[in-house]
């Protein structure tokens, strides 16, 4: 099942460069004309209208960002004149051209609505009913899904073949979907993937940072630091390094001036040199995603992450 992660407009800018290798200035242009929309419909400033989107069962990886208020202008209207509404909405709030707006698909409704009910306790529909993308099979065929919230609980209907009617109490989202790339496509040019491990599952307070140095030990060959990141469980991967920098706030301030490893992933550049990601923080606040050749020495301000261990009790501890 899909997992909605709701990130702050600084973190889906982020998002959007890391994953989908969009410049700055666009990734800017999607979220400040989100956000414009929202100042329009008195939505709050802090409200969280993006989320990162996970699907392991069928590899999806997206970033849905919304307007949690149905568009009321889209009432009594025919879904064409809701999708040219749509496209009346992307002009006005200056989005790019290539980025596609549109109902959203029953999935993303969905979740996007649970996670927006679960973080503020506001029922997004306001008692109304939206069109969607997704279609289902009814009695007379392939017809639109619709969504609406009961009592805090999505309710699933239909739309029979009268798209050209308009409804007093049928609405739409705005909502605007971006993929990311295949992890293929975000290494750097001129590398290809030799080992990689699966992404791991935690969220930013879960997590540790480890040396993998032993105490009074001299820096190590990247052979010692890597095998000593498996016994540690601290072999992270590159879509760890790359969730981990979209939310990069949330790093203690005390590894600030530490570079983070992630050995779980190993490249081979076209000269044939050995290399595993980091990130690391630079003077102007940002952090930085890079890399080092595995035959480097590895350094006491190179560091290690992983998910918190359990402490195991002992027969006779107290519990």
């Amino acid at each position: 099942m899909a997992e909605y992660n709701l990130l702050s407009d600084k973190e889906a800018v982020i998002w959007i460069m890391e994953y989908a290798k969009k410049s700055k200035p666009e990734a800017l242009q999607i979220m400040d004309g989100f956000r414009k929309s929202h100042h329009g419909v008195g939505v709050a400033d802090q409200m969280k209208i993006h989320a990162e989107v996970c699907d392991p069962s069928i590899k999806e990886h997206c970033l849905v960002s919304w307007l949690p208020v149905p568009l009321f202008d889209s009432l009594n209207k025919n879904v064409a004149e809701q999708k040219a509404l749509l496209a009346v909405f992307k002009t006005d709030c200056g989005l790019p051209e290539s980025y596609r707006v549109s109902f959203g698909s029953a999935e993303h409704i969905a979740g996007m609505a649970a996670a927006h009910l679960n973080a503020t306790r506001v029922n997004p529909f306001n008692g109304l009913i939206v069109n969607t993308d997704t279609f289902g099979m009814g009695g007379r065929g392939r017809n639109r899904l619709q969504l609406a919230m009961e009592n805090r609980n999505l309710v699933c209907g239909i739309l029979h073949p009268l798209e050209e009617c308009g409804f007093p109490h049928v609405a739409v989202f705005a909502v605007g979907v971006i993929k990311a790339l295949p992890l293929s496509e975000l290494v750097q040019d001129g590398y290809e993937i030799m080992d990689n491990v699966e992404p791991s599952k935690f969220e930013m307070k879960d997590l540790e940072y480890v040396s993998y140095l032993e105490r009074g030990q001299s820096p190590v060959w990247g052979k010692t630091m890597r095998q000593r990141a498996l016994d540690m469980k601290a072999n992270l991967g590159l879509a760890d390094a790359k969730y981990i920098i979209v939310r990069s706030a949330e790093i203690p301030n005390e590894h600030w001036n530490k570079s983070i490893l992630f050995p779980g992933t190993r490249l081979l550049s076209s000269s044939g040199a050995q290399i595993i990601p980091r990130i690391f923080r630079l003077d102007n606040g940002s952090w930085h995603l890079g890399s080092l050749t595995i035959t480097s020495f590895w350094q006491h301000d190179d560091i290690l992450v992983r998910c918190k261990q359990k402490t195991e009790t002992t027969k006779g501890d107290t519990p």
